[in-house]
């Protein structure tokens, strides 16, 4: 998928897994990959965090929905525990809510940066197997 996303950015067309994804706003892209390749020599930090941003939102969102997945039964058992100590009546507001998954966004995101940053910070063409690996482990580990 990064690979991908490299190629959009350096002008190719679409190819591999995100030439399969059915609901992309290609119109839109095409015109944030433009503007990457016209800013990339006036400003390749600026362009570099935005290729980062781009690859790191769905590796962070897969890792967010295994976690929070993992996660659920042991936070539904803690919501029915408060339900039966207060006699079956339970209000959580929605900053409580948020605040149950916390941990698991906040572990997705720095797990996220970690794989986002090891594949462009890799040289070698064995960068795509190692950061599939890596997330392979995060996302199978219990």
């Amino acid at each position: 998928f990064c690979v991908d996303l490299e190629h959009l950015f350096d002008g190719a067309q679409p190819s591999g897994p995100i030439a399969q994804l059915t609901d992309v706003d290609w119109r839109t892209f095409r015109k944030i990959s433009s503007y990457a390749q016209y800013w990339k020599q006036r400003s390749p930090r600026e362009v570099n965090k935005l290729i980062t941003f781009v690859m790191a939102v769905p590796v962070f969102s897969r890792l967010a929905g295994q976690l929070i997945v993992q996660s659920q039964n042991a936070t539904e058992n803690q919501i029915f525990e408060q339900i039966a100590q207060q006699q079956g009546s339970f209000i959580m507001g929605g900053k409580r809510f948020r605040e149950l998954f916390r941990q698991e966004i906040d572990t997705a995101y720095n797990e996220a940066k970690l794989l986002v940053s090891t594949f462009r910070g890799t040289k070698t063409d064995e960068a795509p197997r190692i950061v599939n690996g890596m997330l392979e482990s995060m996302v199978t580990k219990s």
